[in-house]
């Protein structure tokens, strides 16, 4: 399925908001989704590997383009999910990393950048871990998944035109209608959050795996 394009989106925001340039939408439409994917945590990605390297220290995550790591939900081996640690714990658990001698299979992992994660023992083999991500937007990014942008649209809207009316010395700037249009972002983020937690339906428990372009 098809990213959905912000441009997109930039006529429903119009219909009650007028005059306002199309890329100044567009900025609060992702303003928006980035708000909405932080707090709901809804998009998740487990479509990619992380692939570790025997011997390195930092392991690449697999961020889509477009995207960018709100935090890792779970990494696995064969189905059995590795433990999460502090950060400051992990230069103990991984001990001295040019001592080949100490280097194993990973069994613990911390995410203390926003594009790599370190795990311990340091990775002996080059292997493939299943990951699951949770993400949102770059400031640059030209869509939101699929998911997002057609289940969730009425919230990217609202919040967009909370952002606009906000904007001072414009002709749009409007306070009380901010005010309206945030209790209906708020809204919708809780109604995602309850989805994110119940699904879509008993089989679906949340939005997976949907890809983002940018």
């Amino acid at each position: 399925m098809a990213d959905i394009k912000f441009f997109s989106l930039v006529p429903d925001v119009l219909i009650e908001i007028y005059g306002v340039p199309s890329f100044t939408i567009i900025h609060t439409l992702r303003r928006a989704a980035i708000e909405f994917c932080d707090r709901t945590l809804l998009w998740e990605y487990s479509d990619d590997f992380v692939y570790t390297i025997a011997g390195e220290i930092e392991q690449d995550l697999p961020i889509p383009r477009g995207a960018e790591l709100i935090l890792v939900v779970n990494i696995s081996r064969a189905g059995e999910p590795l433990t999460p640690v502090a950060v400051n714990k992990m230069n103990r658990l991984q001990g001295n990393p040019t001592d080949s001698t100490q280097w194993g299979t990973p069994t613990t992992y911390t995410a203390d950048g926003i594009k790599t994660v370190r795990m311990a023992p340091i990775p002996n083999i080059d292997e493939e871990l299943a990951c699951r991500l949770a993400l949102r937007p770059t400031a640059t990014a030209d869509d939101v998944p699929f998911e997002i942008g057609t289940r969730w649209k009425g919230a990217l809207i609202t919040g967009a035109k909370h952002f606009l009316c906000l904007m001072p010395n414009t002709e749009w700037y409007d306070p009380q209608r901010a005010m309206y249009y945030r209790e209906q972002f708020e809204k919708e983020i809780g109604r995602a959050k309850i989805t994110q937690i119940q699904g879509y339906s008993n089989g679906q428990m949340r939005v997976q795996s949907v890809r983002f372009g940018g």
